[in-house]
């Protein structure tokens, strides 16, 4: 069995063809496990564009009926409900849940002490997501 000289312990051919192998798959795993992360919130980011959409009808919406207006928030309250029920696996996920709970914070101006830790938790949130 040759012997290959690496200054490091002795490695045999098969020992370092193996070392290599296990090398290249661990790279493999690690942009595999990269690629899965980046999808991981792809269902999230889906519901968010369409929330993102329906809040742009409602904004342009003029001279609407009682009705009309009720639906096109029916509309947008099913898709938040279905974006709190869809987990998120990133920090992105988690930044689209914050952005989407932060519209409620800022409904009722207030200056007590749940206020101002909840926004602090959404911004520290943003911040982690880099969103900031």
């Amino acid at each position: 069995m040759r012997k290959i000289s690496t200054g490091a312990p002795a490695l045999s051919r098969r020992g370092f063809v193996s070392l290599g192998v296990a090398t290249v798959t661990a790279g493999a795993a690690g942009a595999l496990t990269q690629a899965m992360a980046q999808d991981a919130d792809a269902d999230l980011k889906a519901l968010f564009a369409k929330w993102q959409a329906q809040n742009a009808k409602i904004d342009t919406m003029k001279n609407y009926t009682d009705e009309e207006i009720d639906h096109e928030m029916d509309v947008l309250g099913d898709i938040e409900f279905e974006m709190h029920a869809c987990p998120a696996r990133t920090w992105a996920g988690v930044a689209i849940k914050a952005a989407i709970a932060r519209q409620y914070l800022f409904e009722f101006h207030s200056s007590s002490l749940d206020t101002a830790a909840t926004k602090a938790l959404f911004d520290a949130v943003d911040a982690l997501a880099g969103r900031v």
